[in-house]
C-alpha cells in the first residue's frame, strides 16, 4: 500500500510546540542527528554460531524471568549492549540480572517526560545523558488524551526534547491511535493498519527520533498483513531518516512460536521487540530458539 502525501500541519499559537508541529526536517539533517546513537543497529543476520547482531527489545523484568528459566537463550540474545531492557522507574536500573542489556527508560506520556526533565529528575546518575528513552503512545489511560489525538506532533516533540537533553529515543506508537487521532482522522473503511501507513506514523516517529518499533504483533497470523505493515512502515521511516532503526513487534498474545517466527522472518528489519507475558517465557524461548537456529 503506497502511503499518501505527508500531512500539511497548521501552525498553532504558541512557541516551540507550534514550530514542531509544522516542521518537516530535511533528510540529511535528521540522519546526522540520529547517526551517533545507531551503531548497534544492523539489518543483517549473523551466522547461527555467532552472537546475534540484530537488536532485541523487551521489558527488563521479563528478560530476567527468561534468564532464570532459560539462561542460555537469555544470554545469547540479551547479554550484549545491542539489546535493550525497558523499565519505567526514574530512580533505578531496570536490568537487575547482570546481563549487558542496555537499559531504556520507558514513558507512556510526553507530559510526564517533560515534567521529569523540568524538575531535574532526569538526566541524573542513573539515567545520564546518552541513555535511551522510549515513548509508548497508545489509546489507553496511561497516555494523555491530547497526545493520543495528535501522535504526529507528540512523537516529534518527544524526540526533540530527548535530543535537547542528550538522550537517544525510540518510539513505539500503537495502531489503535487511529481510533482517536484527530490530526489525521481514520477515514471510513480504513483499518488501523491503513491509518498507520497513510498517516505516516512511522515517519513521524523518526523525524526527531532514533528508531521506531512497528506494533505489528496483531497481524502475526496473517503474513501478508504483517509484511505489508512492516515493509510500508519501514520504507516510510527510512524515506525521512535512513539512519533510523526499524523493528517489528511479536507477542505471546498472538500466535504460536512457529507462527511468530514465520511472521518475523518474513521481513528484513533491524530487530524485534518481544512482548511476552512473564508466565509465558517458554513461548519466548521457543520463538528465540527458532531465530537462533536460523542465524539471527
Amino acid at each position: 500500500m503506497k502511503p499518501n502525501k505527508m500531512i500539511v500541519r497548521p501552525r498553532r499559537a504558541g512557541a516551540r510546540r507550534a514550530a514542531a508541529a509544522a516542521r518537516i526536517r530535511p533528510r540529511a539533517v535528521v540522519a546526522a542527528a540520529a547517526a551517533a546513537g545507531l551503531a548497534s543497529f544492523v539489518i543483517h543476520a549473523a551466522p547461527a554460531d555467532a552472537a546475534t547482531t540484530h537488536n532485541w527489545i523487551q521489558n527488563a523484568h521479563t528478560e530476567s524471568v527468561l534468564d532464570t528459566s532459560h539462561p542460555a537463550t537469555a544470554r545469547y540474545f540479551f547479554n550484549r549492549a545491542g539489546s535493550y531492557g525497558t523499565g519505567s522507574s526514574t530512580s533505578s536500573n531496570p536490568v537487575t540480572d547482570g546481563l549487558k542489556t542496555t537499559r531504556v527508560l520507558r514513558f507512556t506520556s510526553y507530559a510526564q517526560f517533560r515534567s521529569d526533565i523540568t524538575k531535574g529528575i532526569i538526566p541524573d546518575k542513573t539515567w545520564p545523558a546518552g541513555s535511551w528513552v522510549e515513548y509508548d503512545d497508545e489509546q489507553w489511560s496511561q497516555t494523555p488524551a491530547a497526545e493520543q489525538r495528535d501522535p504526529e506532533l507528540y512523537l516529534q516533540d518527544f524526540g526533540s526534547l530527548a535530543h535537547q537533553h542528550g538522550f537517544k529515543a525510540f518510539m513505539t506508537p500503537a495502531r489503535d491511535l487511529g481510533n482517536v487521532d484527530t490530526t489525521c482522522p481514520k477515514k471510513s473503511g480504513w483499518s488501523n493498519d491503513q491509518w498507520y501507513e497513510k498517516c505516516h506514523i512511522a515517519r513521524y516517529a523518526v523525524l526527531d527520533g532514533n528508531g521506531v518499533v512497528i506494533q505489528s504483533q496483531a497481524d502475526t497470523t496473517s503474513l501478508s498483513a504483517f509484511k505489508t505493515l512492516v515493509d510500508d512502515g519501514q520504507a516510510d521511516a527510512h524515506g525521512a531518516n535512513p539512519s533510523a532503526f526499524v523493528d517489528a513487534e511479536l507477542s505471546s498474545t498472538y500466535g504460536t512460536p512457529a507462527q511468530a517466527y514465520a511472521a518475523g522472518s518474513s521481513v528484513v528489519v533491524s530487530g524485534y521487540f518481544i512482548n511476552c507475558a512473564n508466565t509465558r517465557v517458554s513461548w519466548e524461548n521457543s520463538l528465540l530458539g527458532d531465530f537462533k537456529a536460523n542465524g539471527y
